[in-house]
């Protein structure tokens, strides 16, 4: 029977690091690494590098770090059980049992088995009237299956009697946010007359649902609330099945509602995803950023789109997203256009999609006129616009054309244009008093995870108990320990590290090898230990002199400190 270390070493084994990762972050191969822009925080030079040889990853950036396991985990949100179950399907190895069992259920399966038993209850209710609906909106059968859209009637009894046959217990379904709790105790559902269209994740998993109302009432559109498998603002609808799309056409189109998303989907425009009711956000935007560098959006003529697209030009700049805005005047929503133009409409409408600049300003000057005064107060707020943009290239470029746009010499405008000054990404790193010992524990740490031949040499010599940084302490010892037991340290199966003695491990495992050369590690060896002696004789002298009143015997006890410490130093 395998322990979980053996299961992990042999998913290890057959799972390739660099290609889980391409899916999520473009890397370039550097020499036996591979290095891309990290997915964890923004940046515009690549600090994410990726060691096949190793089977880890580590952001010199932001310090994340980890195997592949861990990636999944930070990058999806998923559990451990979760990132192992995705990684044993690719690999075709089977899950994990112990004790003759398989792993126990986490709070998450038993959401995702609510979720999941409460949508086959939706499908089933769908009426012939729901039916009936669907047809008129454009839906066909195909999409209902293919969406699993379903009906939640307006008697929330029959999902609770349905649900309790199922021995689906209240607390998952409260937990999911299928069940809601009224103010006077009693538990009714969270959808009720609403036709239902579930949410997926990434991986295809159902995750929360979103319902339009069925004939009149409001709101017209409910989500689920956020829930430990669903986050609304970090996915979009329905990405699991746009994500293929994306990529083969290298470009992601946004709309705003379901039925937009599922019409241009059916009509074979396969790259678009639904924001879900809401605002485009941060988490959206590193989401399309796995995909793809483009992304255009469906915006209304109006102030609301406008709006919109200045948000998005904030958004996708952090990202270095190239950002186009569709615009159909007629009012018409995207599914609307499709069913009355076919998928031709959309298609020539996307390719006449406008840069959000000029869509803005075009805008801006239909209100405030295009005249001296106008163009005044049009410029002014389209720099502040471009003031949010991340990329100061970007930015400039963007003043030139705003010129060229209100026919306004672009020395004007950068006169106007002062920009933000952008914050550091890297922090500083703060000098410490016992800078050599710092340089030191790294130095010898690093050797011991690069060379373990190096450790019974080191330890000859050095006390690591000295060492002034407790993380290089517990990290030499979790190397010492590996290198006892296996021969060389696996830094993969280190679990008890806090995340950042975790990501200290990671950056030296990854750190330059012609650091730690064998003349190196003499000459810190001896600095270290010049650096305790001097210390110690240095304290000594200290506790002698502190009660010193007489000068002479004062300037005695200084002359004893010197000569000592030239003697030491000479027999080294």
């Amino acid at each position: 029977m395998k322990d979980l270390k053996d299961y992990i070493d042999e998913l290890h084994e057959k799972v390739d690091i660099v290609s889980i990762i391409s899916q999520y972050v473009k890397l370039k191969k550097r020499g036996r690494n591979y290095v891309g822009l990290c997915p964890f925080h923004e940046e515009k030079t690549p600090s994410f590098v990726v060691s096949p040889e190793k089977q880890i990853f580590h952001c010199f950036g932001c310090g994340a770090s980890g195997d592949v396991i861990k990636f999944l985990m930070k990058i999806d949100g998923m559990d451990f059980k979760e990132a192992i179950t995705i990684l044993a399907q690719d690999t075709g190895m089977p899950l994990p049992t112990f004790s003759g069992k398989k792993t126990d259920k986490t709070e998450k399966d038993n959401l995702r088995e609510a979720v999941q038993a409460a949508s086959n209850f939706f499908h089933e209710q769908i009426t012939k009237d729901v039916l009936l609906y669907l047809k008129q909106r454009g839906v066909t059968k195909e999409s209902i299956e293919k969406f699993q859209i379903g009906y939640a009637p307006q008697n929330g009894d029959k999902l609770i009697a349905a649900m309790k046959k199922k021995d689906i217990s209240q607390n998952s379904l409260l937990g999911a946010g299928i069940l809601k709790k009224m103010d006077d105790g009693k538990i009714k559902s969270y959808f009720r007359n609403r036709i239902i269209l579930p949410i997926f994740d990434i991986q295809g998993k159902i995750v929360a649902f979103g319902g339009r109302i069925f004939g009149k009432g409001e709101p017209k559109y409910l989500n689920s609330p956020d829930t430990p498998i669903f986050l609304k603002g970090n996915l979009l609808y329905p990405i699991n099945i746009a994500k293929e799309g994306i990529r083969k056409e290298k470009q992601a189109i946004i709309v705003e509602g379901y039925f937009d998303a599922l019409i241009l989907h059916q009509s074979g425009v396969q790259n678009v995803v639904s924001s879900m009711g809401t605002s485009f956000t941060d988490a959206q935007a590193g989401l399309i950023k796995r995909y793809t560098d483009n992304i255009c959006f469906f915006y209304d003529d109006d102030e609301g789109g406008r709006k919109g697209a200045e948000r998005a030009v904030e958004i996708c700049s952090k990202k270095d997203l190239t950002v186009k805005i569709i615009v159909e005047g007629s009012g018409q929503d995207p599914d609307e256009i499709v069913l009355k133009k076919g998928k031709n409409g959309i298609l020539e409408l996307i390719g006449n999609a406008k840069d959000p600049l000029d869509f803005i300003t075009s805008f801006e000057l239909k209100i405030e006129g295009n005249n001296p005064s106008g163009k005044g107060r049009v410029a002014k707020k389209v720099l502040e616009i471009i003031d949010k943009i991340s990329n100061k290239v970007e930015a400039y470029e963007y003043v030139k054309q705003l010129g060229t746009i209100l026919n306004i010499d672009p020395s004007i405008l950068f006169a106007q244009y002062t920009p933000v000054s952008t914050k550091s990404r890297r922090q500083k790193e703060k000098l410490n008093v016992n800078n050599i010992m710092s340089n030191t524990e790294k130095l010898l740490t690093q050797a011991v995870i690069q060379r373990p031949e190096t450790l019974y040499k080191i330890l000859e010599k050095v006390d690591i108990n000295y060492f002034p940084d407790s993380r290089y302490r517990k990290i030499f010892n979790m190397a010492k320990k590996d290198i006892e037991k296996e021969g060389t340290p696996d830094i993969r199966n280190w679990n008890n590290l806090a995340e950042d003695e975790f990501s200290l491990a990671t950056a030296l495992s990854m750190g330059d090898p012609s650091l730690v050369s064998d003349k190196a590690i003499e000459q810190t060896i001896k600095r270290m230990n010049n650096y305790i002696m001097q210390s110690e004789v240095q304290e000594q002298l200290y506790n002698e002199i502190k009660e010193t009143k007489d000068e002479d015997e004062l300037r005695k006890k200084l002359e004893k400190y010197q000569q000592q410490i030239i003697k030491k130093l000479k027999k080294r």
